[in-house]
């Protein structure tokens, strides 16, 4: 079985998918580098055979395994400048909701907010994830830091209006101020992307 990383040969100690895998995860991180693709034979690799490698036991696993490697850094780059980027559609959904509100359409609103949150929560996942990879909090980086407590403090607020339907207390949360604030997360997160590529 021929075993690549990053179209470098490599030699692994069987022709099982974990001790491919092994090599290749040694060699990247020698370099620095995580494994972040698995092609057999030209095609990716089932998600269920790199999750548990052991119980794939057949020899050989494929004729050529090709493995892709990126550095941690610029993988958490790229998700900073995506999770950016989801912050221009909240503040679509947020201005949208708003409006919804003025109309006197509770409901669309509700909904909109829905979808605002949960992409929300997807920026959060990607700092903690994006942390996680690199050894640090990036929850508490300066560029965020005061952000996250502030959005913590919003998104209760908004919460609340919803519990107990106040309509005008859920307006005025939707105020100016939200989507300034949906703003310099945007800014923080692309100058914290910055940081984080360069390596400062």
């Amino acid at each position: 079985m021929r075993v690549f990383l990053d179209d470098r040969p490599l030699q692994a100690d069987d022709s099982t998918l974990s001790a491919a895998l092994d090599a290749a995860r040694a060699s990247a991180e020698r370099g620095g580098r995580i494994i972040v693709e698995a092609l057999v034979d030209g095609a990716p690799a089932p998600d269920a055979d790199l999750q548990n490698p052991e119980s794939v036991t057949r020899r050989p696993y494929a004729s050529e395994l090709r493995f892709v490697s990126e550095s941690p850094r610029a993988l958490v780059g790229d998700a900073l400048l995506n999770a950016a980027d989801a912050v221009g559609a909240i503040r679509g959904k947020q201005a949208e909701a708003a409006q919804c509100i003025v109309r006197g359409q509770p409901e669309q609103a509700v909904a909109l907010l829905g979808e605002a949150v949960a992409l929300w929560q997807m920026v959060r996942r990607a700092l903690e994830e994006g942390g996680r990879l690199l050894g640090v909090s990036m929850l508490a980086a300066p560029e965020v830091g005061p952000l996250a407590e502030e959005l913590a403090r919003r998104l209760g607020a908004v919460r609340d209006a919803l519990t107990s339907q106040d309509w005008a207390a859920l307006g005025d949360e939707l105020d100016e101020d939200m989507d300034r604030h949906a703003a310099a997360w945007a800014d923080a997160l692309g100058a914290l992307a910055g940081r984080v590529t360069s390596g400062a």
